[in-house]
């Protein structure tokens, strides 16, 4: 494992840790309050990042070994987001918090399994857009967990 993998595979195990913290701490009442900024309830912004793990452990695994990128853009991503608050409202906190750690911790392995190399390698990702794969963990893995949580703690503590 390269040093900076290990860094950022420390930070992601941090902001994941926080949020599964935060997702623990909701009591039944804020798991169904709709967070204004994103129009889920926060039961689906948890089971959302869980299912969002796995889709970034994949990219970055297709990234490191040079394999296609899937073609994505914001508007496939906001139909898929829709899609899943959808069939997910009903979703119980025991299932996001297993899905949660179960591709948290597939995630936080690949990212510990990169090499300088590959964090360096560019994909083209969003719209053609190159990406490295540090750009991936630290946008798509890190940034993703840390602006959920930020909005969950500001939907919960409203409540």
């Amino acid at each position: 494992m390269s040093t900076r993998a290990a860094a950022l595979a420390d930070a992601l195990q941090q902001a994941h840790e926080t949020f599964v913290a935060a997702v623990e701490g909701l009591s039944a009442a804020q798991w169904q309050l709709v967070n204004d900024s994103e129009g889920r309830p926060l039961g689906v912004l948890a089971h959302h990042l869980g299912r969002g793990y796995g889709r970034a452990a994949g990219i970055l695994q297709a990234a490191a070994a040079g394999q296609p990128m899937p073609a994505l853009n914001w508007d496939l991503i906001n139909q898929g987001n829709a899609q899943h608050a959808t069939e997910y409202a009903g979703c119980t906190p025991a299932e996001a918090l297993d899905l949660l750690n179960r591709n948290g911790a597939q995630a936080l392995e690949t990212v510990r399994g990169l090499s300088d190399a590959q964090l360096d390698a560019p994909a083209l990702l969003f719209d053609g857009a190159p990406w490295t794969g540090q750009q991936v963990v630290e946008r798509v893995l890190i940034g993703h967990v840390q602006g959920h949580l930020a909005s969950l703690q500001a939907t919960a503590a409203a409540a």
